[in-house]
C-alpha cells in the first residue's frame, strides 16, 4: 500500500480527547505542522494497547493524527478500507486486459524481447501468466473503454465509435423483463391451484422425465391420452390463460369475501372435494340441507360468471 505520509497535504491536525465541564469525553482538533502530525507514536502498553493511527483524506486535503483509543481505531479502519478500495480500483483501471485474460495477451515467449535471458517458470506455458514481459510490452489493452472515444478505424482510417443500445432497445428490454416477472409471479400462483395429479405431471416435466417414464407413472395406455393431458396442462401456463385465470381468481376472492361465514366454510369444503355426507356431519345437519345450500351457493357463482371455479 502507498506510504501516504510521504504525500503533501493542505492541512495537518491532531485529534485530542478531553473532558468538558460535565465530565463527558469529547474530541478537539488542533492545527499542527507536518512533523508534529507524523511524529512517531508511543508503543502500545498494557494500559493502552492501541497503536498510533492516522487519517488521510483521499483528496490529500487533510491528514489527522488520531487518538490512541477505540474511536481512533474505528476511524482508522474505515479510512484504511476506503483508501485500499480506491487503490484497487485505480490499479484495475490501469491494468492491461492481458493480465486477467491470457487469450488477450499478444506476447508469448516466442516473440518476447526477454526470451534470451529469461529463466522464469512461465516458459513452460509459453509466457502465460508472466508479468515480467509487461514492462516491455507496447500492446497494452485497457480493461475499460471510454464511452466517447473511438474503438478503432475502418479501411479509410475513419474512427469507429462504439455502438450502444438506443433508448428504444432499453425500453423494449425493460418491458420484456416486466412481462417475465409478471409471468413467473402468475406461474407461482398457478402452481398453488393445481390438483395432485396435475402437480405430479408438472414435476415430471420439470424433472425432464422421458415420455415412456411419464406414461408408466400415470398408466397412460396410448400416446393420445398422454398428449391430451400434456396439452391441458401446458394451456394453463400460457400468458393469456394465466392472466385470465388470475383475474378470475381475484373475482372469486372478492365473491367469497361477500359470503357469510357458513357459506365460506361450505365453499372451502366443496373446493377440497369433501363428500356431502362428511360435510353434513361437519355442519351437524341433514344431507338434504347441505344439498340445498350447495345449490343455492352454486347459483351465486353462476350469476357472477364463475361457475367453473365452484
Amino acid at each position: 500500500m502507498l506510504n501516504r505520509q510521504k504525500l503533501h497535504y493542505d492541512e495537518y491536525r491532531i485529534l485530542i480527547e478531553t473532558e468538558d465541564e460535565n465530565g463527558e469525553k469529547k474530541l478537539i482538533s488542533i492545527k499542527v505542522t507536518k512533523a508534529e502530525c507524523f511524529a512517531p507514536g508511543e508503543k502500545p502498553t498494557a494500559d493502552n494497547p492501541y497503536k498510533q493511527r492516522w487519517y488521510y483524506s483521499p483528496d490529500q486535503k487533510i491528514a489527522i493524527r488520531l487518538p490512541r483509543n477505540e474511536e481512533g481505531e474505528r476511524m482508522y479502519m474505515e479510512n484504511d478500507n476506503e483508501l485500499k478500495a480506491i487503490e484497487r480500483d485505480t490499479e484495475r483501471k490501469k491494468a492491461c486486459a492481458g493480465q486477467y485474460n491470457e487469450e488477450m495477451c499478444p506476447i508469448s515467449c516466442d516473440n518476447c524481447l526477454l526470451k534470451s535471458c529469461c529463466n522464469l517458470s512461465n516458459r513452460k506455458s509459453n509466457g502465460c501468466g508472466c508479468t515480467k514481459k509487461c514492462g516491455y510490452c507496447s500492446s497494452r489493452t485497457s480493461m475499460f473503454r471510454s464511452l466517447n472515444k473511438p474503438i478503432g478505424t475502418d479501411d479509410d482510417k475513419n474512427p469507429i465509435m462504439p455502438d450502444y443500445a438506443s433508448s428504444e432497445d432499453i425500453e423494449t428490454s425493460y418491458i420484456q423483463q416486466e412481462e417475465d416477472r409478471e409471468y413467473f409471479e402468475l406461474v407461482k400462483e398457478m402452481k398453488k391451484s393445481l390438483d395432485d395429479d396435475e402437480m405430479r405431471l408438472y414435476k415430471c416435466f420439470d424433472n425432464k422425465m422421458s415420455v415412456e417414464d411419464i406414461m408408466a407413472e400415470f398408466n397412460f395406455e396410448t400416446d393420445y391420452e398422454f398428449k391430451q393431458h400434456k396439452k391441458a396442462l401446458m394451456e394453463k401456463f400460457t400468458m393469456k390463460w394465466l392472466r385470465e385465470n388470475h383475474e378470475c381468481e381475484e373475482m372469486v376472492k372478492g365473491l367469497v369475501s361477500t359470503l357469510s361465514p357458513e357459506e365460506q366454510l361450505l365453499y372451502h369444503c366443496i373446493r377440497n372435494k369433501m363428500q356431502v355426507t362428511k360435510i353434513a356431519e361437519r355442519f351437524g345437519v341433514h344431507r338434504k340441507t347441505i344439498e340445498y345450500r350447495w345449490e343455492k351457493l352454486r347459483k351465486k357463482f353462476i350469476a357472477a360468471g364463475l361457475e367453473e371455479y365452484f
